[in-house]
């Protein structure tokens, strides 16, 4: 009898941890953005490059995008009125913004759309490009690290390092130290210092 008590607890905090896990996970998905900037394709040479951004819907409706702004970065910016304690803000700056969509685009349940568009400069976004985005749902704030460069001349500045070794067992500390920088890049924040630690010296 005792046996089957003890049983019957376990199942019941089995139960019990189970449900809580779902509306953890039921909040989590409810809180995400309805859209994610999943990749951007950059192509060109010198001073003209082409844009190939893809947009995901991750919610299970139709999202309506009303107009979007992309920018080389975001920028953060401390501000402190008299007798009130100090806010960090985060801010983009219309100097940094290289395109602007007011045209409407409609994205279907879980689906994905693709837009193309022409820049020209000289200076391009190397890690991170910024959309801010005006949709049927309010503004979103959308990053994308996942940018792809091809063509002459740009392909490189998509590498972070490039190192070769004679034997797979000498090449595994740097793919260790590649996977670090990969996790780094992720975080919200800037390790600088601590990057210029772990990356390996370039390899021309």
């Amino acid at each position: 009898m005792e046996e089957f008590k003890v049983l019957v607890d376990v199942l019941s905090s089995i139960a019990s941890l189970v449900a809580i896990v779902t509306v953890m996970y039921s909040w989590y998905f409810s809180r995400r953005p309805a859209l994610e900037v999943s990749q951007a394709i950059v192509s060109g040479s010198d001073d003209s490059f082409r844009f190939i951004v893809s947009i995901k819907n991750k919610k299970p409706y139709p999202v309506l995008i009303k107009g979007l702004g992309c920018y080389r970065r975001r920028l953060y910016r401390v501000e402190k009125k008299k007798s009130e304690f100090p806010r960090l803000v985060s801010m983009l700056d219309l100097g940094d913004r290289i395109y602007s969509k007011s045209s409407e685009i409609s994205i279907s349940e879980l689906g994905e759309c693709r837009f193309e568009f022409a820049v020209t400069s000289n200076v391009l976004p190397l890690r991170c490009l910024v959309f801010m985005i005006d949709t049927s749902h309010g503004y979103l704030n959308l990053s994308c690290k996942n940018i792809r460069y091809l063509g002459p001349g740009v392909e490189v500045l998509a590498v972070d390092f490039m190192l070769s070794r004679e034997s797979k067992i000498s090449a595994f500390p740097i793919y260790i130290k590649g996977g670090v920088l990969y996790l780094m890049d992720l975080l919200p924040f800037k390790l600088t210092r601590l990057r210029r630690l772990v990356s390996p010296k370039r390899c021309d």
